[in-house]
This record gives C-alpha cells, sequence and structure tokens, in this order.
C-alpha cells in the first residue's frame, strides 16, 4: 500500500531512514525542517501487509527524491510520480536505474556519492 504521509509517520519513517542515513540526509533534512504539512513538500510511503516500510517518495519544489532499503521499486509509484509536477529526481543507483526507464523525457546524469566515516 502506498500512502501520503503526515506528522503520526514521523517517528517510524525517521527510523527506517536512518538505517542508511547517509543516504537520506537529504529527505531527512526536509522533515526536520518542514514537517509534514505544507504546500512545497509532500511525502509518501509504501508499507508491506505488516506495516512496515518498503520505500520512500519526497517530493520538494521541483525536486523528487525515491529510496527504498531494499532496492526495490513498485510500479505503482508511477501513478503518484503522475501527480506531481517536478523537474529532478534523484536515488540511489541502483533503484534509480529501476525508475528510469518509466521516465523517458528526463536525461539520467550520474553523480558519485562520499561519505566521511572517520575524520582527524
Amino acid at each position: 500500500m502506498i500512502r501520503k504521509l503526515d506528522e503520526l509517520d514521523r517517528e517510524l519513517l525517521l527510523k527506517y531512514l536512518y538505517v542508511e542515513g547517509s543516504l537520506n540526509i537529504f529527505i531527512i533534512g526536509d522533515i526536520e525542517a518542514n514537517g509534514f504539512s505544507n504546500d512545497f513538500q509532500t511525502i509518501y510511503g509504501e508499507f508491506d501487509e505488516y506495516n512496515n516500510y518498503l520505500s520512500v517518495l519526497l517530493f520538494y519544489r521541483k525536486n523528487s527524491i525515491f529510496y527504498s532499503h531494499n532496492r526495490l521499486f513498485n510500479i505503482k509509484w508511477i501513478d503518484i510520480f503522475n501527480k506531481h509536477e517536478f523537474k529532478y529526481l534523484s536515488g540511489v543507483s541502483n533503484v534509480f536505474k529501476k525508475l528510469i526507464p518509466y521516465f523517458n523525457d528526463y536525461k539520467a546524469l550520474h553523480m558519485f556519492f562520499a561519505e566521511a566515516e572517520k575524520l582527524k
């Protein structure tokens, strides 16, 4: 099931996103800064039959970010994408590869991710 998220989802959503916190820094930051009820940001979640997160989609102004801890993509997300106007779509490459075939009008730009695990 895919549904729009609200403030009641905050705790479990952040727990899910912090599993790979560095990959989700933008989604986490947007939730912390803007919450769930405004006109420029919308967040959706996909759940399994036990109400566990499978994936998350954030729309922030003209940007969108898709994340799935298990690198899943459900075709039902396309209906949600079609309800929003966005210019940019971001995601981890092994998930992004599953999405991009549905967005023929978009050009993929691959970027590298760097993470500091320890500072001296």
